[in-house]
């Protein structure tokens, strides 16, 4: 039988959106840097060589982290940790933070040794996930125990908000505070708990722990069946952010999970209209859980670019994490960078073009008449040499949207 290649509008190379959110990639994710450069007398030194290298992103591209893989010995587990660290500064763990895992013997213990070995990597933790309103999502007990008491319940997720979050506090970016509360019919938000118990899970976590960004985390937002923008599910979900932040939430912002499905081929301009109206809400975005759950990898390639392009060209986005990107250690077996044999797939050749290349800013030249140096860059760290006169001085830097100048004071002869 023929096979039918499947596609989405907006895929052709020269798709008007994908220019006008390349454009806006520029203006959003980058800084002006300016390099000056005098002697020890503080006068301008014209000439100068400048040498402006980055070492790694301010924006969080992150993916799910098997952190046990730290401590094992085969040849597969140090592949692992090295393409990780080479490739995210963002880790999610898919269970040990769920409350199963967590009451697990020893599991608070292994999450802070992985956290001490993420954050001496420059890996940020994302928090997944307080609550997940399914019985079938928590430990066995816990319906036999609370299925008749909804007061009893809700206190022991404040106790469970409190213990994982204060556990954690000061090591997480972001958390899920609330994880997939529409579209299933079991879900305690439905029928069991008062709407109003949301309002305390986020104003436990905010007391909990104040720093992380709080959200509410969900599928089938941003890339939905027909790329709809305005289905059941989203509309509940626009309704509930205006809903937790009238009744006083600490509300951040809104987890989009984005799974594509051989029947889920969003347009990436729906995507762009749906992050459009979150952020009209006030809200942050983060894409939490990103899968290309389809078999063609010519396919998948260019879904992982316009998505990528997508995301980082909206202003309120937060973080990009792939739900796995190596087949060897994926819930699917399709993740999106890797093939079960280490070999890079079209995704990952994608992937790593934007994110190290396109999006990655290294810049030489020398100071003008007046001692300065100019240029723009993506937001991120830096390292800067500088050469003059014989001298040569290096220095570590950081680059936000409020822009930088640095002043090299070189050494008198």
């Amino acid at each position: 039988m023929p096979v039918t290649t499947m596609g989405y509008k907006g895929q052709e190379p020269d798709a008007a959106w994908r220019k006008e959110a390349l454009a806006r990639i520029d203006q959003v994710r980058k800084g002006d840097l300016t390099v000056e450069v005098v002697d020890a007398a503080g006068q301008p030194v014209a000439g100068a060589k400048v040498d402006l290298r980055m070492q790694r992103h301010a924006f969080p591209f992150g993916a799910t982290f098997n952190y046990d893989r730290i401590t094992m010995d085969d040849e597969d587990s140090k592949r692992y940790v090295e393409e990780f660290k080479k490739n995210f500064n963002l880790a999610v763990y898919e269970g040990a933070t769920k409350w199963p895992g967590w009451v697990e013997s020893g599991t608070p213990q292994e999450v802070l040794k992985a956290v001490e070995w993420q954050e001496a990597n420059g890996i940020a933790l994302r928090g997944h996930v307080m609550v997940y309103p399914k019985w079938r999502k928590h430990p066995a007990g816990l319906k036999k125990k609370y299925g008749k008491d909804p007061a009893g319940l809700q206190a022991a997720i404040l106790d469970f908000i409190k213990d994982m979050g204060g556990t954690l506090k000061g090591h997480v970016v972001m958390w899920d505070v609330v994880n997939e509360h529409s579209g299933d019919p079991e879900s305690w938000t439905k029928k069991f708990l008062p709407k109003h118990d949301m309002v305390d899970w986020f104003k436990t976590a905010r007391a909990t722990d104040p720093d992380a960004l709080l959200i509410l985390n969900d599928n089938g937002l941003a890339i939905a069946v027909g790329g709809t923008v305005e289905n059941p599910k989203q509309k509940e979900t626009y309704e509930l952010v205006d809903y937790l932040k009238a009744e006083g939430a600490p509300i951040d912002g809104v987890g989009l999970q984005s799974r594509y499905f051989w029947h889920r081929m969003s347009p990436p301009e729906a995507s762009l209209k749906v992050f459009d109206r979150f952020s009209a809400q006030g809200m942050k975005l983060a894409v939490t859980e990103f899968d290309i759950l389809v078999e063609d990898e010519d396919l998948q390639a260019d879904l992982m670019r316009d998505y990528l392009i997508a995301s980082f060209s909206n202003p309120q986005m937060h973080s990009f994490t792939i739900w796995g990107f190596w087949d060897g250690q994926h819930h699917k077996k399709n993740a999106a960078l890797f093939r079960r044999d280490w070999t890079l797939k079209p995704s990952g050749k994608v992937y790593r073009d934007l994110v190290f290349d396109k999006w990655w800013t290294n810049e030489t030249g020398e100071t003008g008449p007046t001692g300065e140096f100019a240029t723009r860059g993506f937001y991120g760290g830096y390292q800067l040499t500088v050469e003059a006169n014989g001298q040569k001085v290096t220095r570590d830097l950081a680059l936000d949207k409020s822009g930088e100048t640095v002043t090299v004071k070189l050494a008198a002869k």
